[in-house]
């Protein structure tokens, strides 16, 4: 279990009052980054409003995610950084967290979308949707409440990708993560070996039938994937 106490409504409102503040400086979440990050077990009893607040100053953090580790950051300004550590080239999407299927407005989906697939949410089941501005975006309902009210914490989607260097597999142990990641991101959450390591499933809902892109954590039957 995480540790709970996240801000509440009036805090976090106090908190985006500076948000300006904290774009003025965006040069200091740069030297941010330099320093070795702070490393939190899953139990630490502030670990809600660490988190909260690393996010919602443009920090990045390496939490346990439903299946694996995955580095998070608000969106959309963390987008750049993100790419940054991974190496990632800068046309590929990033996952985006939300903590529920009201918020999908704020991710720019456009049309409505399909039942059928919505009922697997939250769970580890990665939907992807065109977009209004003609592009797509792959966006989840995580099963895990505390990722779900850190993002209502932050006031933002969350973006949230695997822990590796573009190309290379995913990290899985907390010694692994911080050695390669530690001087790149600003909290790493030690949440020990995850019971279940097997990433997200994919499925393409821009297309009839929907097209699965990646076998993951849940199984979908046929007729499903066929598509209304």
């Amino acid at each position: 279990m995480y540790g709970s106490g996240f801000v509440n409504g009036r805090a976090a409102n106090a908190q985006t009052a500076t948000n300006a503040r904290t774009n003025a400086t965006s040069a200091r979440t740069d030297a941010i980054s330099a320093r070795n990050a702070t490393v939190l077990r899953r139990s630490h009893r502030r670990l809600a409003p660490i988190c909260c607040r690393t996010l919602r100053r443009g920090g990045l953090a390496i939490l346990p995610g439903d299946t694996i580790y995955g580095i998070f950051g608000a969106a959309p300004a963390a987008a750049a950084r993100i790419r940054r550590i991974k190496g990632r080239a800068g046309d590929r999407p990033l996952l985006v967290l939300i903590p529920d299927p009201g918020w999908l407005w704020r991710c720019g989906v456009a049309g409505d979308p399909p039942e059928r697939l919505l009922r697997y949410w939250p769970g580890a089941l990665t939907i992807v949707f065109p977009r209004v501005d003609g592009g797509t975006v792959g966006v989840r309902v995580p099963d895990d409440p505390f990722l779900r009210r850190l993002a209502r914490c932050v006031g933002a989607p969350l973006y949230s990708t695997s822990v590796n260097r573009s190309g290379l597999p995913p990290l899985v142990r907390v010694r692994q993560i911080v050695a390669a990641f530690g001087g790149a991101v600003d909290l790493i959450v030690d949440g020990g070996e995850l019971a279940q390591p097997v990433a997200s499933t994919v499925v393409d809902a821009t297309r009839r039938p929907y097209r699965l892109l990646r076998p993951g954590a849940v199984e979908l039957p046929a007729q499903v994937l066929a598509g209304p």
